[in-house]
């Protein structure tokens, strides 16, 4: 990794409020030991985001929103979500898309929303959820979603959920 990087995860770092910095960390920390590193994003706040350095692709965002930590993966090709980041999920705007495909089973390379085009990195993979009625929604999983990060065990299960999506990235990169 870069010295210029490297100063990027310092001022995360230092922007991040002290009683989030530890979960915060341990996640930068998977993510650089997985291959990915850090990008700055042009917006108001604080945003780092972290590409694989053979894909190319983004996994996931961590930075300021508000004056608190931000915490953004992809988990589209992921088993076993935990219900709060599905919760989650439900809410979050970037992957509100509806995919155009409802024919085809979820998680099929047909399930494009058709918004990203050429810039698709989710391979096509969708989130399925269900709603208050019990109908199926398929979000687009080509964007981070948000993921709360309150305690250990959100850490532990989106270090689960990250290796996973990496294994599945290079799987579909190769």
């Amino acid at each position: 990794m870069s010295t210029k990087q490297m100063q990027l995860i310092q001022t995360l770092y230092d922007l991040l409020p002290k009683d989030e910095l530890s979960h915060y960390t341990e996640l930068v920390e998977a993510l650089v030991e997985l291959g990915y590193k850090p990008y700055k994003q042009a917006i108001s706040d604080f945003d780092l985001l972290f590409k694989h350095k053979d894909t190319k692709k983004p996994i996931a965002k961590i930075g300021i929103h508000r004056g608190k930590g931000r915490f953004r993966m992809k988990y589209s090709s992921c088993n076993d979500v935990p219900g709060r980041f599905i919760t989650a999920l439900r809410k979050d705007d970037a992957s509100r898309r509806a995919l155009k495909s409802r024919s085809f089973p979820h998680n099929e390379v047909k399930n494009y929303c058709g918004r990203c085009g050429d810039i698709c990195t989710s391979g096509g993979w969708g989130y399925l959820l269900k709603a208050d009625d019990g109908k199926d929604i398929l979000r687009c999983g080509a964007y981070p979603a948000d993921i709360p990060i309150i305690n250990k065990q959100d850490v532990a299960d989106v270090k689960r959920l990250m290796l996973e999506q990496h294994d599945y990235s290079l799987l579909s990169f190769s």
